[in-house]
Parts: C-alpha cells; sequence; structure tokens
C-alpha cells in the first residue's frame, strides 16, 4: 500500500511539546510533495453562568483580530527556515475545542494526515479524561501520526 500525502494538518498550542510535530510535517511534507496547514485552536472558555457577576472583560473585535494576527505570526515563525520555501503551507487561528477542531480542519481540508504531538501526562490525568491526540486518533477521518 502506497502511502500518498497531499495534505498535513498540524495542530500546535504553540508551546515546545507542541511545536514538536511541525518539524517533522515540514520534512514529510517536503519528501512526498505535500502542503501543511498549521492550526492553533483557541479553546473556548466555559459558557458563563448568569446567576454568578462576571468580572472578566469581552474581547471586542479588534481585540480578536490583533489576536489571531498575532498568533498566525507565531505560527509562521515556526516553520522550519529551510523549508519554508520549498512546502506550501498556511496558517489558521480557529476558536472551540482542541479535538473537535482538528477533526474538523483535517475533513475540510481532505487531509491525508494530521500530525500531532503527544504531551507526556501522568496516569491520574490519563484516567480522568481523553488527551486531544487519543480524540482526534479515534475521530480523524485519516490516519494520524503522533509526535513525541
Amino acid at each position: 500500500m502506497e502511502l500518498r500525502l497531499e495534505t498535513l494538518v498540524v495542530p500546535t498550542d504553540l508551546s515546545d511539546v507542541g511545536d514538536a510535530a511541525i518539524d517533522v510535517a515540514f520534512r514529510l511534507a517536503a519528501d512526498h510533495g505535500a502542503r501543511v496547514v498549521l492550526l492553533h485552536v483557541v479553546e473556548s472558555g466555559p459558557t458563563p453562568n448568569p446567576l454568578y457577576a462576571h468580572y472578566f472583560p469581552t474581547p471586542g473585535p479588534e481585540d480578536v483580530e490583533r489576536a489571531s494576527k498575532a498568533v498566525e505570526e507565531a505560527l509562521r515563525e515556526r516553520v522550519p527556515a529551510v523549508l519554508r520555501e520549498r512546502v506550501p503551507h498556511e496558517t489558521h487561528v480557529v476558536l472551540g475545542e482542541p479535538a473537535e477542531e482538528i477533526v474538523r480542519a483535517a475533513e475540510e481540508r481532505a487531509a491525508s494526515l494530521v500530525v500531532l504531538a503527544r504531551s507526556r501526562r501522568s496516569a491520574l490525568a490519563r484516567l480522568a479524561s481523553r488527551s486531544v491526540a487519543e480524540r482526534v486518533a479515534e475521530r480523524a477521518p485519516c490516519s494520524v501520526l503522533l509526535v513525541r
């Protein structure tokens, strides 16, 4: 079975652990003539309870736009310089639940592969809830490569 890579979706939380997959994805893309979609999901917080006062200001459209541009710039800076010109790539910032948005991005872009960093979690954390990587691997419409 031949592995055809055309589009790689690479989510990152902009941490060192989250960025581990970027190098791997760009090298795979360069070897296979694929394009890379760098994705950052801004996790939407819980819905405020109307019974309690809220002391957090709601960001306006300008704030959201400014933050989105800053995150997109941070994503672009993470592209390996040696591969920047060789590998077609794009950046996207979305708001939502990370696993859902990663799966949605893979579906919408007909991804061949999701390349995702997997952080080490304690046994207690693993018992309490499944990781984003596990949920993506379970629901993605394509193969998922987990990078440590």
